[in-house]
């Protein structure tokens, strides 16, 4: 019937046990029980899951079986209900009911309680329609206050964001501007422009909603629809075209010393395909910033403000399609620099090795000294630094660490059971440093290039837990 419960989890606590209802039947539930929020229904299940299922069944029992003799009226609905808010409610009731299949004829029963719930929503859904056309503010709010009450209103809310001019097939000069705007984007700044104008658009729509809706629910619902739109493939999806466009752009790059057409040789030339990845993956960073600083913009607009949880959620939904690509090239950026590195390790090493050589029997105690005290001071350089970089880990990543005292110093690490269990994974760093000793001075190195990393994946821990997308980065 609709009901969810689940337990969910929260980082450092026990998990929580939640429950979830159709609006419809949680007034159902105040009107029969007298509960009014989450705490009472889950009080009610755990203690008396029964008493409240037999209790919504004897309510709505009689009301829907009565659709299996009527074909697509509701006369009973409407003597037992007192206005057109009450009738939506209680259809939404039965509709939800519905789904249980209580009776042998259900499939009749349900095709003709759909019929008549279609037929009641679409004729309001015309009234608001034709008040929206006339710019009847007044109207409009009192056909959604009836559409509310069934399909948490998906239909008014439809129906003012598919009237917006920037979805339609031929949108007038302004929105055909914005549309054409998204073909130039090759860069954070451009795209910085693009978004200027989708903030102007989203506050535009903000002041519709607010004068056509009544309540506040359904008003972020409609804003956030709006900006769902902006960022699906399936609508107009402008901000997606304008990072597909600088995805295009930036893939095409060329590179010096090969072979390009005459466009291309007019645009900037990078100097090799480790620039290029990474001039793809700061760009992508820097768009996801923007994008976050924007949606942090709309949590805080008047007179209506998108939820900052949503508006991240629409954000990152525009990234779901590219994250593995992204990953993909930050792991061949790492290993590329650390191929890099040591090379270079191994090739002073092997110097280093006949300089001593050659040099062992001239070697004063004076200075050996001087070398270990010069260890000893990058080694505590080193081990500040690595404090500095795990504290970044954990403000940016929401990683926690444990402190354990070794020595006179307090070392950080991160305990991980699970990743205790897993074999450890083979990387061109593992095949290298079996064979070659390690210094301070390539340790830090290695560390500096996963900071630019994690610098650029720390964006994407700001995604909602649920997506795919977090565990990814």
């Amino acid at each position: 019937m609709g009901w969810r419960m689940w337990r969910e989890r929260q980082r450092g606590r026990e998990r929580r046990l939640r429950v979830q209802a159709p609006q419809s039947h949680v007034v159902l539930l105040e009107h029969i029980c007298g509960v009014k929020d989450e705490a009472g229904i889950l009080e009610l299940l755990t203690t008396e899951p029964d008493l409240v299922f037999k209790a919504l069944y004897d309510n709505m029992i009689g009301d829907y079986t009565a659709f299996s003799k009527l074909n697509g009226c509701v006369p009973r609905v409407v003597q037992n209900a007192n206005g057109a808010a009450a009738v939506a409610e209680r259809l939404d009731q039965l509709l939800w009911f519905a789904r249980g299949r209580f009776t042998c004829s259900s499939d009749v029963t349900n095709m003709r309680l759909v019929s008549a719930a279609d037929r009641f929503e679409a004729e309001y859904q015309a009234q608001f329609k034709h008040a929206f056309m006339q710019g009847d503010c007044e109207r409009m709010q009192g056909c959604a206050r009836v559409l509310e009450h069934i399909r948490n209103g998906r239909s008014c809310i439809r129906i003012l964001v598919d009237a917006h001019p920037l979805f339609s097939s031929a949108p007038p000069a302004p929105y055909a501007d914005v549309l054409a705007s998204t073909e130039c984007v090759t860069d954070a700044h451009t795209f910085g422009a693009v978004l200027s104008e989708l903030d102007n658009l989203i506050a535009e729509h903000a002041r519709v909603v607010h004068a056509g809706l009544p309540s506040q629910v359904l008003r972020q619902s409609a804003l956030y629809c709006f900006v769902q739109d902006l960022f699906d493939a399936k609508r107009s999806g402008v901000a997606l075209r304008a990072l597909q466009n600088m995805y295009a752009h930036l893939r095409s790059m060329p590179v010096a010393g090969q072979d390009a057409s005459g466009e291309q040789q007019r645009r900037d030339v990078v100097p090799d395909e480790a620039t290029k990845d990474i001039v793809y993956l700061s760009t992508v960073a820097s768009i996801v910033s923007l994008l976050l600083e924007a949606a942090d913009k709309w949590s805080h607009m008047e007179p209506v403000s998108l939820p900052r949880g949503l508006g991240r959620r629409c954000v990152f939904s525009a990234f779901e399609d590219v994250i593995d690509e992204y990953v993909q090239l930050e792991r061949r950026v790492i290993e590329r620099a650390y191929e890099g590195e040591l090379s270079q390790w191994t090739l002073k090493v092997r110097n280093d090795s006949m300089r001593d050589t050659a040099l062992e029997s001239n070697a004063s105690h004076k200075d050996e000294s001087l070398r270990l005290v010069n260890f000893r001071l990058r080694q505590q350089q080193m081990e500040e630094y690595k404090d500095r970089v795990l504290l970044l880990v954990q403000d940016k990543l929401q990683i926690s660490m444990d402190t354990e005292t070794a020595g006179d110093g307090t070392r950080r690490r991160r305990r991980s059971s699970a990743s205790q269990k897993e074999m450890p994974r083979r990387t061109v760093v593992g095949d290298v440093l079996g064979h070659a000793p390690v210094s301070i001075d390539l340790c830090l190195n290695m560390v500096l290039t996963n900071r630019d990393t994690i610098d650029r994946l720390a964006v994407f821990a700001s995604a909602p837990q649920d997506m795919r997308l977090r565990d990814q980065a």
